[in-house]
């Protein structure tokens, strides 16, 4: 049988064959994406969730004296949480934080806030996807990371110059509509602060910009273990950045994003740090997730305190600063 490079040549065409399909879709997804929201001229019907408040998330509220926007992992498929650890530190922070407006249910991985699992031609797959992912076989959860591929499709997108502009601003837009929701008047803005997790941190990153500029909005960022570049994250008030001496992940994938890196002079993210714009707050020895990470209630800290309510606590204490207009945008 004739071979290339001593492997079968039925073989080979298989494999290259793979690769390329691969590369191709990798090539055309975000103009499958952004193309129907570029043809409706950069306005589109926004997917309205009908997630009922729990008594803690959820509550609209114009009196609140801060909103605060949760967005979650990669691992979401839908407004709604399906995550245990997700629910446990939102509730923490609505005990914690009760003044303030809480929200959970943006899809942050949807440029209309359209979830996969409903009102898409692909949601079957998503759908059958989803339920592989919550096995505990490993075969079958494997094959639910597509998931987590799909939205780190999304967050590359949100993070490549070409099509930022656009998918950031539909982003904004989101979040924009989704606030007047729950009361919030964006001829009064009171503060915005987007709570980020994980991958996340780009899609947050990447509508502060907008927010900022185009909607005037007092926008503050915290970012749990977040990866994202340093464009736009410069129109946020402050941001602040809660990382786990034990967080493999985070570091890894810090080296893809030279914009956030400090050794070169005119790096944005370090003229941000020099400006004391940006504040890194050390969450001792957590991990990125599953056990001993961020929102772990099994692990303790060296005082007893359970990982996710050290966690929620950090937070909280920043929120309420916002909230009460005592936090300093040159905090150290």
């Amino acid at each position: 049988m004739p071979t290339i490079a001593n492997v079968p040549l039925d073989a080979a065409f298989w494999i290259w064959g793979c690769v390329l399909a691969v590369f191709l879709g990798f090539a055309i997804y975000p103009i499958l994406t952004l193309g129907p929201y570029i043809r409706a001229g950069c306005k589109i019907n926004i997917h309205r969730n009908r997630i009922p408040p729990d008594n803690k998330v959820r509550q609209p509220n114009p009196n609140g004296d801060a909103f605060v926007l949760f967005l979650s992992g990669v691992g979401r498929v839908s407004a709604l949480t399906m995550s245990r650890r997700e629910q446990g530190i939102l509730h923490r922070l609505a005990e914690l934080c009760s003044d303030a407006v809480l929200l959970d249910d943006v899809f942050a991985y949807s440029i209309n806030n359209l979830p996969l699992v409903s009102h898409r031609r692909l949601s079957p797959m998503w759908r059958w996807a989803l339920r592989q992912k919550l096995k505990k076989r490993l075969h079958n959860s494997a094959l639910g990371y597509l998931i987590n591929l799909r939205n780190i499709l999304h967050i590359l997108i949100s993070a490549d110059s070409r099509y930022a502009m656009v998918y950031n601003r539909g982003c904004a837009h989101v979040i924009t509509d989704h606030l007047q929701q729950y009361g919030y008047d964006l001829a009064q803005p009171k503060p915005l602060v987007i709570v980020s997790y994980s991958g996340a941190g780009q899609i947050a990153a990447g509508a502060v910009q907008y927010l900022s500029d185009e909607y005037r909005l007092p926008v503050y960022v915290l970012m749990l273990a977040c990866f994202f570049t340093a464009s736009g994250i410069d129109r946020a008030s402050h941001v602040w950045e809660f990382i786990g001496t034990t967080d493999q992940a985070y570091r890894f994938c810090l080296l893809f994003s030279p914009s956030r890196w400090l050794i070169p002079r005119l790096s944005l993210w370090r003229r941000l740090t020099a400006a004391g714009r940006t504040t890194r707050i050390d969450m001792g020895a957590m991990k990125h997730t599953g056990r001993g990470g961020y929102l772990d209630r099994n692990s303790v800290t060296s005082e007893g305190v359970p990982f996710i309510d050290a966690t929620a606590q950090a937070m909280a204490d920043v929120i309420n600063r916002i909230r009460t207009g005592t936090e300093s945008l040159k905090e150290a």
